[in-house]
């Protein structure tokens, strides 16, 4: 068991099932792209997104990453606010775990609307990090591609705990997936 692995487990059994919730505020202030900012060829940055470069991580050492971890970009994926206030945020965070930087191609689509949120292509310095933050309740569908392998993850569970889904990222492309999530009982879920 690699050290990432243990630690994220050693804090789950620490912790329980305590976990205070993140503020988050609303940061998309621009509006949704429009179909005519998507050009064929070359192909820009698809984003209903907010992106942050740099930040400070969203995520605990519960939900699945070493504390001291930071992401290099952040997108924050709907609306903050239409959130009921007892459902909590999902988190996706994606890491290279090669020693050297890597090309890799993040995409999220709102499956319950069947539009893209982000794709973009995103040169990660080895042991990078991406998160993404899904902030409005949705099934979303999170796709990386790396030297050619596709990995994708489904989100659509929305409730009261904290979770985060990890994609480690190797040298050749190939993933690991790895869920971490609080487990308190909720009253209401989402989606």
């Amino acid at each position: 068991m690699d050290r990432r692995r243990y630690l994220a487990l050693l804090a789950l059994g620490l912790s329980g099932c305590v976990g205070a919730p993140g503020d988050s505020t609303p940061t998309n202030t621009e509006p949704a792209p429009t179909d005519t900012e998507i050009t064929p060829t070359p192909r820009p940055p698809v984003t209903d997104a907010t992106r942050r470069d740099g930040g400070e991580p969203e995520w605990t050492a519960v939900q699945g990453l070493e504390p001291d971890a930071s992401p290099f970009v952040t997108y924050v994926v709907g609306n903050p606010v239409a959130r009921p206030t007892d459902i909590e945020p999902r988190y996706v965070v994606v890491e290279n775990q090669a020693d050297a930087s890597q090309t890799m191609t993040v995409r999220v689509r709102d499956r319950t609307a069947d539009r893209p949120a982000v794709e973009e292509e995103l040169s990660f310095p080895a042991g990078g990090i991406c998160q993404l933050e899904l902030a409005e309740p949705a099934r979303y569908e999170v796709t990386v591609t790396a030297s050619g392998v596709e990995t994708t993850v489904t989100i659509s569970r929305f409730d009261c705990n904290d979770a985060t889904t990890s994609i480690f990222v190797g040298p050749e492309g190939t993933a690991e997936t790895q869920t971490i999530s609080t487990m308190v009982g909720c009253a209401t879920a989402s989606v």
